[in-house]
């Protein structure tokens, strides 16, 4: 089930209750990194997306990060 990426993001935002814009900061407090993860997770699982494509929709440098966050998170 391939789902749109920007409905994920909003999910997750409304579910910690954070603006969708915070899930693409820089910022790094745990909360906010942890926020990214459960993204990342649910872009990866839910989505299927590949981790280069979930890099460029989080805005990250290269896919390293996104694998890093799903290892994290399982």
């Amino acid at each position: 089930m391939t789902t749109d990426p920007q409905t994920i993001l909003e999910l997750v935002a409304d579910s910690f209750q954070i603006p969708v814009t915070h899930l693409f900061h820089g910022r790094r407090s745990l909360y906010r990194t942890r926020v990214r993860w459960a993204a990342v997770y649910l872009l990866r699982r839910t989505g299927a997306f590949s981790y280069a494509d979930i890099a460029r929709i989080i805005h990250y440098r290269d896919h390293t990060t996104p694998a890093y966050a799903v290892k994290a998170i399982t």
